[in-house]
């Protein structure tokens, strides 16, 4: 082969590798700012939630308020759990994936939390398709329909209605 046949694929070859890098590092910095956007968004709708709790409390006893939360994309299941109902379970008859995953974790919790071994778990659980993440909201209660666990899917907007019940609020 000739000098000007061997610069030749060695341009191409370098030209290339370096096209690939540019794609790998953009991907790298596109996912990493989308997980920062997620956490703010997570960040924002706790607050916002807690906040609205927190208002909730002190209003009469059994003043109702809707509150729509803006739930970040990746977002698939909220749940929240009252540790201190008397059983976990859900209210369904068909279970889906994460509220499966949920009963499980939220039996070991409970578990522990009976036994004396955690004092003051997390009580709002958040499923994204591959893990969940846990957040502590302060003075709530779930809807005793549910069995101590209330979940709701994760959509753009999603509507709670909270109602004041004197030193908690109910979440439904």
């Amino acid at each position: 082969m000739n000098k000007k046949g061997f610069a030749k694929i060695w341009t191409f070859l370098i030209i290339a590798l370096s096209i690939v890098m540019i794609a790998l590092i953009s991907t790298y910095l596109i996912t990493g700012v989308n997980k920062s956007i997620n956490t703010n968004s997570r960040i924002q709708m706790i607050t916002r939630l807690q906040t609205s709790i927190d208002e909730m409390l002190l209003e009469n006893y059994g003043v109702k308020n809707k509150i729509s939360l803006s739930v970040p994309n990746d977002i698939k299941k909220l749940c929240f759990i009252d540790f201190e109902t008397t059983r976990i379970g859900l209210n369904t008859t068909n279970p889906d994936e994460y509220e499966k995953r949920m009963i499980e974790i939220a039996n070991i919790v409970y578990d522990e939390y009976k036994d004396g071994n955690i004092t003051n778990p997390e009580n709002l659980y958040l499923f994204t398709t591959d893990e969940f993440e846990l957040y502590k909201l302060n003075k709530i209660t779930v809807s005793p329909i549910g069995g101590g666990i209330y979940c709701l899917n994760g959509k753009s907007k999603s509507e709670l209605t909270l109602t004041s019940q004197g030193k908690k609020v109910l979440i439904e």
